[in-house]
């Protein structure tokens, strides 16, 4: 429980002091962040969305959900992320809303996180006015990646990683690192200085273990 005075209490026991609530503008604080898929095809064993297929959000429901966070809030980024869909659409619905977002909000940032298959997905994102973009490459350790994301290539990932480097610019490109999947401390550590030398920002998040993954978990890892 949350006190007024901001005392964080947990079975009547004080486990943190001066909280402060962050105001949610849409899924996130200071960002509207919003789901193109919520499906995925792929099999990572992590991912609650893993082999789920949903069709895509139309474009018009995205918008119109940024727009009610814009009346709503000051004008924030806009966070786009999907999973993979059978067809691929995500990418062209992505660059679509996009552009619509420049087109209506010119200076609004606007991150892409998607499945990204060759330079010219991200040719294309770019040209719509994506200002940074994620490429996940999700597992420090690369024997534990291919258990848990057979669909993975990590030396395609960094590959891809290097060239939106090139043309995004250094600090506007991340990925995410899982940390609880077994891997070392010295593998995530070798990891994110890897990233870093070619100007990615790894942004380490901790497994959530759920009855939703954990069985993949357990048939991937033992």
């Amino acid at each position: 429980a949350l006190t007024a005075e901001g005392t964080l209490e947990r079975d009547g026991e004080v486990i943190a002091t001066g909280v402060k609530l962050e105001p949610v503008v849409a899924h996130c604080p200071e960002q509207v962040y919003t789901t193109v898929v919520p499906g995925c095809i792929h099999k990572c064993a992590f991912c609650a969305l893993s082999g789920h297929v949903a069709a895509a959000r139309s474009e018009e429901i995205i918008i119109s959900r940024i727009e009610h966070a814009f009346k709503s809030s000051v004008v924030v980024p806009v966070a786009l992320t999907s999973g993979v869909s059978p067809d691929g659409s995500e990418l062209d619905l992505c660059v679509r809303v996009v552009n619509r977002i420049k087109d209506k909000w010119r200076v609004v940032p606007v991150g892409v996180s998607i499945c990204i298959k060759d330079k010219k997905d991200l040719e294309r994102l770019l040209e719509a006015g994506c200002d940074e973009i994620k490429i996940n490459l999700e597992v420090a350790d690369p024997d534990i990646l291919r258990k848990v994301c057979p669909h993975k290539d990590r030396d395609a990932i960094i590959a891809l990683m290097k060239e939106a480097v090139e043309m995004f610019g250094r600090g506007r490109v991340c990925s995410n690192i899982i940390l609880g999947l077994g891997e070392s401390d010295q593998a995530v550590l070798d990891t994110m200085k890897e990233l870093a030398a070619i100007g990615v920002v790894a942004n380490l998040r901790p497994l959530e273990v759920t009855l939703a993954v954990e069985p993949a978990l357990e048939r991937a890892l033992g």
